[in-house]
Formats: structure tokens, sequence, C-alpha cells
């Protein structure tokens, strides 16, 4: 007695890589909590291509490329603010000692 095969679960866009597109963009307009936002959507997109047999689907490449745009832009911004904070504090230590 032959058991029937069980026929893989058609691959359609999932809500996983939804959800990471739009966390991915809302990561972009959000400066307090962007950063954890772009990795939550980076963790989904991931999540969502091991769901659909290691494929992205359109919204989890999306929400991937999102995600890593949003971060580099929040480090970028960071250093920025950390070195004017730097040198203004530099400057500020120079005028004192004159």
């Amino acid at each position: 007695m032959n058991p029937l095969p069980v026929p893989a679960p058609a691959r359609s866009d999932s809500d996983l890589g939804l959800i990471s597109m739009i966390l991915s963009i809302v990561s972009f307009f959000v400066p307090i909590v962007g950063i954890p936002l772009a990795v939550a959507a980076l963790i989904l997109a991931v999540k969502d291509k091991s769901k659909n047999f290691g494929k992205f689907t359109k919204y989890g490449k999306a929400g991937l490329i999102c995600s890593l745009v949003s971060l580099g832009l929040h480090g970028i911004q960071i250093a920025f603010n950390v070195g004017r904070m730097l040198l203004t504090f530099l400057l500020l230590l120079g005028a004192a000692s004159m």
C-alpha cells in the first residue's frame, strides 16, 4: 500500500514579507526607534525567505533592501552626530585653555 504524496504548498506572498516591507519603510521616518524597526524588518525578511523554500517573495526582498538601506542611513547619522559632538567638545576645550 503506497501512501499518497503530499503536495507542496503553493508559494505565495506571505504576510511576513509584507510586514517586513512596512516596518522597513516606517524605519526611515522614525528617528528614535528606526534602528530596532529596521532590525525587526531584516529578521522578518530572512524568516520570509526560510518560509518560502529559500526564495524571497517580492515583499520580502523589498523589506530586506529597505531595512539594509535604513540601517546604513541611521549608522551614517549616528557617526555624523558623534563627530559633531566630539568636534564641539574639542573646540570648547581649546577655547577654555586660552
